[in-house]
C-alpha cells in the first residue's frame, strides 16, 4: 500500500496551478453573478478564497469568488487500485458578515491549462460535491482541515496525470440557492495557496496500491528428494511482501514453501524443498503477498532425479506362461513382460526364470495315462501323458 501527498505547483507553475477566479465589480442579480462569465483571476498569491459578497442596491451583489487547485498525480500507475484520498488545506481567515453560516466543499474543475489560470475558468467548477461540507462553525482559523473524498471524488482522480478539483461556497455558490442579502457585507473562507510554502499548502493525498509482479524462476539443485524453488519480485504492489511457492504433484499443488523475511520490488527469493519421490515431475509457481493483494507467477515444473518406483508394495501379473519341459519332465512358471504393471517403474529382469513347479508323477485328479496340463484359457486339466498342450 502506498500513501503519497500531492501539492500544486508554486509560482511559475509547471505542471500544477492553483488561484481562485471570480465575477465582480458592479452590482448585478443573484443569477447574474452566479451564471455570468468570469471576470478577472489571481494564481500567483498566497492565499486563495470562497467569498459572497452582497452589494449596497437591495439584493444586489458585488462579488463571488471560487477557488482551483491542480494536483500533478501523474506517479500514480494506471492499473493502480485507489482505496481513499482527502483533500487538506490549511485556513487563514474566515468571516460571516451576511449571517448566512457558509460551508465549503470539494468539487471538480477544468481550467483552460494546467500551469495557469484565465477569466473564462470561472465557471469551470462542477456542482457535484467530492466530499462532505465544512460548515462555518466547524473551521477553525490556522488550522489544517480535511476533506476525505467520496466515490465521486475518487473517479476524479487522474492515475497517470494530472488531477483537477476546486473549492467552492458549497450551500449558495454550487447548488444556486440565493443567499439572504445584507448591505455591503461579506461572508468568506481565506485558505492558504501553494506561494505560502511549507506545511501551508493545500495538498491532495492518496492511498493507493498496485498489481503485484512476480516471477516463478526455474527450480535449482535438484536431487532424488528434493530441490530449490526460485522466485523474482519486480513489482511489490506499494508494499513488503512474503513470498512462497505453491507446489505438488499436479498444477492443484497441496503444498506451501515459505521464502524467509519479506521481499520489495526488485528482490529474488529461493525455498528449498524436500522429502521429494525420485524420478518424479513436480509443478510449482510462485507466489507474493503484500497483505493487501497477492500475485502468482507462471507455471513451471521440474523432475526429480533418480528412478521412480512403486509406492505400495504391490506388482500386478496379467500375462503368465505355465511351460511343460519333456526332458527334465519339469513345469515352470514364466513371467510374460509386456504384462507385467506396477505402481511405479517396471523392475528390472536379469535373467529368465528357473522352473518352479515340478513334476508329480502322480496326478491326483487325473486317471491313468493322462497328466496334469494348465491353459490360462482353461486353467488346469488332463491330457494324454505325452502330448504338449495346444499352444506352448
Amino acid at each position: 500500500m502506498t500513501v503519497q501527498k500531492f501539492y500544486p505547483d508554486m509560482h511559475p507553475e509547471t505542471t500544477s496551478v492553483d488561484g481562485y477566479v471570480q465575477r465582480g465589480g458592479i452590482q448585478q442579480t443573484w443569477a447574474e453573478i452566479w451564471g455570468g462569465a468570469g471576470q478577472d483571476h489571481l494564481d500567483n498569491v498566497a492565499t486563495e478564497p470562497v467569498y459572497i459578497y452582497a452589494g449596497s442596491s437591495s439584493n444586489m451583489w458585488l462579488y463571488l469568488l471560487r477557488t482551483i487547485f491542480l494536483f500533478d498525480t501523474t506517479s500514480i500507475p494506471s492499473g493502480a487500485t485507489i482505496s481513499s484520498a482527502k483533500v487538506s488545506l490549511h485556513l487563514y481567515l474566515k468571516t460571516d458578515g451576511l449571517l448566512i453560516l457558509p460551508a465549503a466543499n470539494i468539487f471538480a474543475s477544468n481550467p483552460a491549462s494546467n500551469n495557469d489560470l484565465i477569466n473564462a475558468d470561472y465557471q469551470c467548477l462542477g456542482t457535484v460535491p467530492f466530499s462532505s461540507e465544512i460548515g462555518y462553525n466547524d473551521w477553525a482559523e490556522e488550522t489544517r482541515h480535511d476533506f476525505p473524498l467520496n466515490a465521486n471524488g475518487l473517479a476524479a482522480i487522474n492515475k497517470g496525470g494530472i488531477t483537477k478539483l476546486g473549492l467552492r461556497e458549497s450551500k449558495y455558490d454550487a447548488p444556486n440557492i440565493t443567499p439572504a442579502w445584507v448591505k455591503d457585507k461579506f461572508s468568506y473562507f481565506y485558505i492558504y495557496a501553494a506561494e505560502k510554502g511549507g506545511d501551508y499548502r493545500p495538498y491532495l493525498e492518496v492511498t493507493f496500491s498496485t498489481a503485484i509482479a512476480v516471477i516463478t524462476n526455474a527450480a535449482t539443485s535438484t536431487t532424488q528428494t528434493g530441490a530449490t524453488l526460485n522466485g523474482s519480485l519486480t513489482n511489490d504492489g506499494g508494499a513488503a511482501c512474503t513470498c512462497s511457492f505453491e507446489y505438488g504433484l499436479t498444477d492443484a499443488y497441496g503444498n506451501t514453501a515459505t521464502a524467509t523475511g519479506t521481499y520489495t520490488s526488485g528482490q529474488t527469493f529461493l525455498k528449498a524443498i524436500t522429502g521429494l519421490t525420485p524420478g518424479t515431475l513436480y509443478h510449482f509457481r510462485a507466489k507474493a503477498d503484500n497483505g493487501t493483494t497477492i500475485g502468482y507467477g507462471d507455471k513451471l515444473t521440474f523432475t526429480t532425479t533418480g528412478e521412480s518406483y512403486p509406492t505400495e508394495a504391490i506388482t500386478r501379473v496379467s500375462s503368465l506362461v505355465h511351460r511343460y519341459s519333456r526332458g527334465d519332465r519339469s513345469y515352470s512358471l514364466e513371467v510374460f513382460l509386456g504384462g507385467l504393471t506396477s505402481e511405479g517403474a517396471l523392475p528390472r529382469i536379469s535373467r529368465h526364470p528357473e522352473p518352479t513347479i515340478p513334476y508329480q508323477p502322480v496326478a491326483p485328479v487325473c486317471p491313468v495315462g493322462t497328466m496334469l496340463a494348465w491353459s490360462r484359457q482353461r486353467g488346469y486339466y488332463c491330457i494324454p501323458i505325452g502330448e504338449l498342450p495346444p499352444g506352448e
